[in-house]
């Protein structure tokens, strides 16, 4: 399994955390880089029961003179969780 994130140049940290359950909360992965995010690899994979997922906390540095939105330019905001398993 591995994890990995995405954010935009006015994005300063990406914490990704489990949400529900006993480890609710727990920090399984975290960047602060928007331009090249680590990939991290579990040598044994994060297990989610019923009831539990994954939950993204970002980070931005904003501009008060200029309103961002949600879009698809580096000039824009979002953030994603990318997990892969096999």
């Amino acid at each position: 399994m591995m994890l990995t994130s995405h954010m935009h140049k006015r994005g300063t940290r990406f914490v990704i955390r489990i949400s529900g359950g006993a480890r609710d909360g727990e920090v399984v992965y975290q960047s602060d880089a928007w331009d090249h995010p680590p990939i991290v690899s579990f040598a044994t994979p994060i297990t989610l029961n019923a009831g539990e997922g994954l939950v993204s906390e970002v980070t931005y540095h904003g501009d008060p003179a200029k309103v961002v939105r949600f879009g698809l330019t580096a000039e824009d905001e979002m953030d994603i969780i990318f997990g892969y398993w096999y």
